[in-house]
């Protein structure tokens, strides 16, 4: 059982809009686009980050033509440009049944991302339909900026279903289910103390303790999940944590300073 010392405050955790169901829900940096005076804002772009597996490739339509890009668990897609209108339908491509026929779009999510970018978004699945046993996908979109993610900082996102207890080197808080911290400058020791403890029953029960690696010049982000039922284990307490590292650099003026 993790111990929380009474004299650590607990930092206020910044809150955002949970758009997933059962606390999902998925951030790293995007390469930041300066537009020149007088000319169009860049367009907004996104990177996708799946939460579990079975998500992989996807598709929307950019100004009229498909885009395909792929959703893993353990890295960011590209940076993917949004339609002007924010709006975004994610589908995949299912064979027709009948020979030579184009295959059929199945939409499975869509969302008004937004219109300024860059966001990071995580994917799940919801519980299948009842009555036809379809999956549709659910979105959270974040602020992937220089500016709410800085350089050289971890960015630690309660993805279980169940509150958690967390300790980060020193620091220890608390974390509702969907809720981050972001902890900014990263220790500069190259390895981070890690514990999370889960609220069950009234009772903080430790479930996860496990060093995580820090590196310089990047941005990171922790994610805690429930670990999946299985044959073996069909009703699991166990956390997970998905350790993301994003290397992308900012622009010159947002680089940190040098540490002495």
């Amino acid at each position: 059982m993790i111990s929380l010392p009474r004299h650590l405050p607990v930092p206020r955790v910044l809150r955002q809009g949970i758009l997933l169901s059962a606390a999902l829900l998925l951030p790293g940096p995007l390469p930041s686009a300066r537009a020149a005076v007088g000319d169009a804002p860049p367009p907004a772009v996104f990177r996708a980050l799946a939460v579990e597996r079975g998500i992989s490739q996807l598709h929307y339509d950019l100004a009229g033509k498909p885009i395909t890009f792929s959703a893993r668990i353990g890295s960011l897609s590209p940076p993917c440009k949004l339609p002007e209108t924010g709006r975004l339908v994610l589908y995949k491509r299912v064979p027709s049944a009948k020979p030579g026929e184009p295959p059929k779009k199945v939409v499975l999510a869509e969302e008004h991302v937004g219109t300024e970018g860059p966001y990071l978004i995580l994917l799940a699945y919801a519980p299948p339909d009842p009555a036809t046993g379809a999956r549709r996908l659910v979105l959270r979109v974040i602020d992937d900026s220089w500016k709410a993610h800085p350089p050289e900082s971890v960015r630690v996102l309660n993805l279980s279903a169940r509150r958690t207890a967390i300790q980060f080197d020193t620091a220890t808080l608390e974390l509702a289910s969907g809720e981050f911290r972001l902890f900014s400058p990263m220790p500069d020791t190259g390895v981070v103390d890690f514990k999370a403890a889960a609220m069950e029953n009234g009772t903080w029960s430790l479930r996860v303790q496990l060093p995580q690696a820090l590196y310089r010049r990047t941005r990171q982000t922790f994610l805690i999940k429930d670990t999946l039922p299985s044959e073996e284990n069909p009703r699991p307490v166990e956390l997970n944590i998905t350790n993301i590292v994003d290397t992308a650099q900012p622009p010159q003026d947002t680089q940190p300073a040098p540490r002495l």
